[in-house]
């Protein structure tokens, strides 16, 4: 039986062309040949640290080595700061409020979220208050150049260590509007995430969320997904991508994990990299989560759930994988059933969000039939007959 993934060329992202000129101009030309040998080093170091002996790299400040700080700022800024513009894009725009967006970055790095979410606000016409906190005095050197070579106003930074209180580091901070945290949670123990699930809480407005953005890998998902659900023991409410506030059904077998994916054109530079260090990056991934203190329901009367795998195509039907908050289903629809109310299911990309009814288990997977429904949710989860703008366009 034939099978094969379908994904869409309009979900493919790219590097910002702003971001990509900065970038040049603080350590380029990036396509010099002895840049991109000393990049290649530190990505060589870096792979190695993660995968080896993982436990005593993370532990390490690893960014005071000068070859992984750059190819942190190069490469790494470049493969990171697409995945935080998709996420954004998917939630909706910016809130513009009658003052600044205040907004926290635990763990900045060499300033990939500061760029980005900078971009963004400048492009929205948002104006932002952006605190940058590491614990590494050279990872906020290379933020606060980045800023600064893209006429970013209103960044502060503060060395922070998150092994400790967060509050009492940031001298009586305002409470703020978004925490954003970008591949680095998965760097502490569980104790520690455990903590920080009832410490951030104080630090935001009642409306304020959490932005976690972090690495798609087994290990380090895994570890992720299990802050997840200490926060929503804590009370906070799943804004995002879970259509649900149960606990995540990933965690009942060791093998499993969550991410979401995009495919990638990568800038010359990296394709140079890649070419030297024999990676090849044309896919992004991330394991992220929108956290709220209040509930927002959603209003759909179907069953509302998140593609979690691919669509697969075989003869005759599609299926794919969702969560919903009785578990995961493997949902399927054949193309004899197929009517204008469910043919949505045949549009479906990794990551949508969507609303079904009227499913029947047919061994182990949950079929629909002609008299069942599918519709695109909006993030809000209203209904909506767009297509997420990631999925099949076929008619």
């Amino acid at each position: 039986m034939s099978r094969r993934i379908y994904q869409s060329k309009e979900s493919y992202r790219s590097v910002p062309t702003k971001i990509l000129s900065a970038l040049d101009a603080l350590y380029g030309p990036l396509c010099d040949s002895r840049h991109v040998a000393q990049v290649s080093r530190g990505l060589e170091k870096l792979h190695r640290g993660l995968t080896r002996d993982r436990k005593r790299f993370i532990k390490s400040r690893y960014l005071k080595d000068r070859d992984v700080c750059l190819a942190y700022a190069t490469y790494m800024v470049c493969a990171q700061a697409p995945k935080l513009d998709a996420i954004v894009e998917r939630l909706g725009p910016l809130p513009k409020l009658d003052r600044p967006l205040r907004v926290l970055e635990l763990g900045c790095g060499p300033g990939t979220g500061i760029a980005s979410l900078g971009c963004l606000a400048e492009t929205q016409g948002v104006e932002i208050e952006h605190i940058a906190t590491d614990r590494v005095p050279e990872a906020l050197d290379a933020a606060r150049r980045l800023s600064d070579a893209l006429k970013l106003d209103h960044v502060d930074y503060k060395l922070v260590d998150l092994s400790r209180g967060i509050a009492r580091q940031l001298d009586d901070p305002p409470p703020f509007d978004l925490v954003l945290c970008m591949n680095v949670l998965n760097e502490l123990n569980e104790d520690r995430l455990r903590l920080m699930s009832r410490e951030l809480k104080g630090l935001l407005t009642k409306e304020g969320q959490i932005l976690v953005i972090e690495p798609a890998a087994q290990v380090p998902s895994r570890h992720i997904i299990q802050f997840r659900d200490a926060c929503v023991e804590q009370g906070w409410h799943i804004a995002a991508p879970c259509p649900h506030d149960e606990g995540c059904p990933m965690l009942q077998h060791d093998t499993d994990w969550c991410h979401d994916t995009w495919g990638f054109e990568r800038p010359e530079f990296m394709e140079l990299v890649d070419a030297q260090v024999g990676t090849r990056r044309e896919t992004l991934k991330a394991t992220w989560f929108l956290f709220k203190k209040t509930e927002s329901q959603l209003t759909s009367p179907l069953t509302p759930a998140r593609v979690i795998s691919e669509q697969f195509k075989e003869k005759g039907r599609v299926h794919a994988k969702v969560c919903t908050a009785t578990g995961l289903k493997t949902l399927e629809l054949q193309k004899r059933d197929r009517t204008p109310e469910n043919r949505a299911f045949s549009k479906i990309y990794r990551y949508d969000l969507i609303a079904f009814s009227k499913s029947r288990a047919i061994g182990q997977r949950e079929r629909l039939g002609k008299d069942s429904r599918c519709e695109f949710l909006a993030e809000d989860g209203t209904l909506t007959n767009s297509i997420s703008g990631q999925g099949n366009t076929e008619p």
